[in-house]
C-alpha cells in the first residue's frame, strides 16, 4: 500500500470514530442540561456594564 492510501484509510477512520463520539457524547450533555438546573440566592449583584453607558456619554 502506499502511504497516500495509508493515510485516507486512517482519516476516515478517524472522522467516523470522532462522528460516533460525538453522537454518542451529544445526548448525555443535553440530558445533563435539562436536569441541572439549581437556584441560587445572592446578596449582590455585580453588573460591570450597568456604567458604560455614563462612561461613553462623558467622553
Amino acid at each position: 500500500m502506499t502511504n497516500k492510501l495509508k493515510s485516507l484509510i486512517y482519516l476516515a477512520c478517524f472522522i467516523c470514530a470522532s462522528v460516533v463520539y460525538h453522537l454518542s457524547t451529544n445526548s448525555e450533555v443535553q440530558k445533563e442540561i435539562v436536569n441541572n438546573t439549581y437556584e441560587q440566592e445572592v446578596d449582590i449583584v455585580i453588573n460591570p456594564y450597568k456604567n458604560l453607558d455614563n462612561r461613553t456619554q462623558t467622553n
